[in-house]
């Protein structure tokens, strides 16, 4: 987790010389692996940096318990804008149950958004494909983490 957020500063730091902006986001999300018939809950946060206006880079975290065992997500998101207020992207990263290895493909869509002088905000709905061989059931580690993911957070940009 260390090594990705430190890769994910460098990363924004060295491509940052033209951004123009940093930005948080928080919220909370509903994973349903497709190997167990519930639906689990937890928090998200990440940090992004535009690149330049349609391109971020960021640093994106989960905490979502599944069958009374907190999974753990740390990846690397990278999101490219596809028109105003929509964006599709990539997480790739970690799972603690495992541990093992992650991918996301994820749209976004921005429900509502303001801005002041400085400091914008919106409200943002995703949706991703989640694949992963994390072990959800108990059962042993395969494909029964793949699943489905939805998050509604709210997003502060500097």
């Amino acid at each position: 987790m260390k090594k990705l957020f430190a890769v994910a500063v460098v990363m924004a730091v060295a491509g940052s010389a033209s951004a123009a902006s940093v930005g948080f986001t928080y919220g909370t999300n509903f994973y349903r692996p497709t190997g167990n018939g519930g639906t689990f809950n937890g928090q998200n946060f990440a940090v992004n940096w535009n690149l330049d206006n349609d391109l971020s880079l960021g640093y994106y975290t989960e905490a979502t318990t599944v069958v009374a065992t907190v999974n753990n997500i740390s990846a690397i998101q990278v999101a490219k804008g596809v028109m105003k207020n929509v964006s599709v992207g990539l997480n790739l990263g970690a799972t603690s149950v495992g541990p093992t290895s992650l991918a996301d493909v994820f749209g976004s869509v921005n429900i509502l958004s303001g801005s002041g002088d400085k400091v914008s905000g919106n409200l943002v709905a995703t949706a991703s494909a989640r694949f992963t061989r994390a072990d959800v059931d108990g059962g042993g580690a395969g494909t029964d983490g793949n699943g489905y993911n939805f998050n509604l957070g709210v997003s502060i940009w500097f």
